[in-house]
């Protein structure tokens, strides 16, 4: 028996001992321990994009201007105000036109690039997945090291 299986082995017996609430095989200090260990990326959720997302809902049903302080109830004035924008219009159609001409170039080009890498052997085939994956991978390692030596963290 493998070292994986093993473990598994191992911890379906624990949790066969410790029947919790509704016979679900956990125990509450595991449930408790689960809430603990998400609660502080709840939060960081919640303050970082719920609060923000209220807070600008509400402004957007209200009146408001820099040069006037008045922010009384405009309901749905402002979205009607904007729907109805010419410009916006001829934004929206031109945003979706760009979406749909993009989304279909990556599926087009990705699909052909995925049914090419299939008929490559070998080195080569090593070489084209370094040569595509490279673009996507480099950014991220150079922002990395680039916030290390700017934060003088080694």
């Amino acid at each position: 028996m493998n070292s994986v299986s093993a473990v598994s082995a191992q911890a379906n017996a624990v949790t066969a001992q410790t029947p919790g609430a509704g016979g679900q095989g956990r125990s509450r200090q595991t449930d408790q321990l689960g809430w603990l260990l998400v609660a502080p990326a709840s939060i960081v959720i919640i303050v970082l994009v719920l609060y923000p997302t209220v807070v600008s809902l509400i402004g957007s049903l209200q009146h408001y201007s820099l040069m006037d302080q008045d922010r009384s109830f405009a309901g749905l004035e402002n979205y009607w105000d904007v729907l109805t924008d010419s410009a916006f219009q001829r934004s929206a159609v031109t945003t979706a036109m760009y979406f749909a001409a993009i989304s279909i170039g990556v599926l087009v080009i990705g699909l052909g690039m995925a049914l090419w890498l299939q008929t490559l052997t070998g080195r080569v085939r090593g070489l084209a997945l370094c040569v595509i994956i490279l673009p996507w991978a480099v950014p991220g390692t150079v922002s990395g090291s680039g916030s290390r030596k700017s934060t003088g963290w080694s």
